[in-house]
């Protein structure tokens, strides 16, 4: 397995991994502090020819699946039951450049009744963040000046102890 370069994402005690075997296809590899063990979660049926990238929403593991024509946001509800995914939404292809964000854009929050979706991504060189409403399907940009260059992370407290 080759880590996918990102960094760990930590949940309940696990830190998780998204990663590629040597014939490209990707895993999720999760190490339990507390145990000192690793174990590959399921996932859900992507289909085919998509790139992923995996973050945190709604405490939740989340895995986003890009392809030429859409976003599709994974959920895992249940850490304990890797069954447990759910498609919580699609999102339209928002284009731009896909040097920084090789995988399409970055998902930094969706409100809790599905309807805004705060992106960014790489377009032309500089950073673009708009806000999807999912309802109307529109696209609102926001312009903020002189950040080119930036990167988001979402914070979880958390105190590791095994």
């Amino acid at each position: 397995m080759v880590p996918s370069g990102e960094p760990g994402i930590f949940f309940g005690g696990t830190v998780n991994w998204l990663a590629y075997s040597n014939s490209g296809l990707p895993a999720i590899i999760s190490f339990n502090l507390g145990i000192e063990s690793y174990k590959e979660i399921s996932q859900p049926d992507y289909g085919m020819f998509v790139k992923l990238t995996m973050c945190m929403l709604r405490d939740c593991l989340c895995i986003v699946s890009h392809s030429d024509s859409f976003n599709d946001v994974w959920l895992l509800m249940d850490y304990e039951n890797q069954e447990s995914w759910v498609k919580l939404i699609r999102l339209p292809y928002f284009g731009g450049d896909h040097g920084y964000y090789a995988h399409g854009p970055k998902i930094v929050y969706i409100s809790e009744d599905d309807d805004h979706v705060l992106l960014m991504f790489k377009e032309f060189a500089k950073l673009k963040w708009v806000v999807y409403d999912c309802k109307n399907s529109t696209i609102k940009t926001i312009k903020i000046q002189d950040f080119s260059w930036v990167d988001s992370m979402v914070y979880i407290e958390s105190l590791v102890s095994p």
